[in-house]
Formats: C-alpha cells, sequence, structure tokens
C-alpha cells in the first residue's frame, strides 16, 4: 500500500493506537494519512485527564507524522448527534477525498464506535471508497456468531512495533490498563503475536476489508 490518501476515522482519542497504531506507523512512510477524531470531552474525566489524553494523542500523531482533526462530541452522545455528525464526516470526506478509510467495525459493542462506523458506511454508498475495518481490543471479540469481529486481512507491523510499544507507553500517562485488561500492554501483544502467527510473522494487527 503505496501513495495512497488514507482517512482513519476514530470515535475517541486513543483509538487510533489500540486499533490500528502499528499499521500507522507502517503506512505513514509511504502514504498521506489524516486521522479524524470525532470526540474529545469524557464525563468522567476531570479537567487535568482531559489535557493528558489530548497531549497524548497530540504526541502520538506527531510521532506517527500525520496530519490530524478532531471534533469536540461528548463520549456516548454520538447517537443523539448521529446527523450532524454524518454531515461533518461527510463534509470532511469531501475535502480530503481518500483512496482508503479506515475506521471501527460495526460489530463493536461501544455505542459510540458502531455508530461511526455506520455513518461512514452509510456516507460510502454514495462515495464508494474502500473501506477496511478495524477492531478496539475488548469491544469487538465479545461478541457471538457472525457477528463477531473476523479478520480478512492482516498487516505486518513487526518492523514498528518498538513504534508502537512507544505510542501505548505514551497514553499510560492518562491511563495506565492493568493486566488481564485487554487494553494492557500484554494482552495487546498476545493479540499481535497471534495475528502475526497467522502470516507468519512476528507481529501483525488485522482487519476486516469491506468486499
Amino acid at each position: 500500500m503505496k501513495n495512497k490518501k488514507i482517512v482513519i476515522i476514530c470515535a475517541h482519542l486513543d483509538d487510533e493506537v489500540f486499533g490500528l497504531g502499528g499499521t500507522i506507523a507502517k503506512l505513514s512512510k509511504d502514504n498521506n494519512i489524516h486521522i479524524l477524531t470525532i470526540g474529545n470531552k469524557y464525563k468522567k474525566d476531570s479537567h487535568d485527564d482531559k489535557m493528558m489524553r489530548l497531549k497524548c494523542y497530540i504526541d502520538t500523531c506527531y510521532i506517527l507524522n500525520v496530519k490530524s482533526t478532531v471534533f469536540s462530541y461528548n463520549d456516548l452522545t454520538f447517537s443523539k448527534n448521529q446527523s450532524k455528525i454524518e454531515k461533518h464526516i461527510s463534509d470532511f470526506l469531501e475535502m480530503e477525498n481518500p483512496d482508503i478509510i479506515f475506521t471501527h467495525t460495526p460489530k463493536d459493542i461501544h455505542k459510540d464506535h458502531k455508530c461511526i462506523s455506520d455513518i461512514v458506511n452509510v456516507i460510502n454508498r454514495r462515495k464508494n471508497i474502500e473501506i477496511i475495518h478495524f477492531s478496539i481490543p475488548g469491544n469487538s471479540e465479545r461478541n457471538l456468531g457472525n457477528n463477531t469481529f473476523s479478520p480478512n486481512m492482516y498487516i505486518d507491523i513487526t518492523e514498528v512495533y518498538k513504534t508502537k510499544k512507544k505510542l501505548l507507553k505514551i497514553y499510560k500517562q492518562y491511563k495506565d490498563y492493568k493486566y488481564p485488561d485487554p487494553l494492557s500492554t500484554k494482552k495487546i501483544k498476545a493479540k499481535d503475536e497471534y495475528y502475526g502467527s497467522l502470516i507468519n510473522t512476528k507481529y501483525a494487527e488485522g482487519f476486516e476489508k469491506v468486499k
């Protein structure tokens, strides 16, 4: 994947790292990447927590060498603001005109993640852009049957895994997820190793490429 305009649409600050941090690190070397994050307000966070989370996001985007845009919606309010968010994302995509969009899987159990996925997929009925779904650890693997996140595409991130570890460490300043939380560094590493084993490499991230 080279010389592409790629847009990554995330619900929250930190989704870009937990969902596909290694892939962004790898693809940013040869592609033009712009991350769009919809929400940056968290009701349970103190003012200092909010500032720390935003700082972590800014630091990760700097390390990844990507452009970023952040909207200011509150978490868990996406559904009631769906029409407004759809308009904002549609205008953003019209301006960016990307070749590829990475966004949340619709199989995610988090309401905000699923809402963004549904919005992007509805918009894309008109735009016909290639869409690739990513998952957030712990939020997309708990559903059963056909509604479980099932990757059909894997990206080898072995060469950039040190960068992914660095990005995860940055977000630990905001919140240090302890093992066995799915967002703990140890669990994420195990998941990346498992996906890597499926394509005979050390580390990989898995995606659902929409056909």
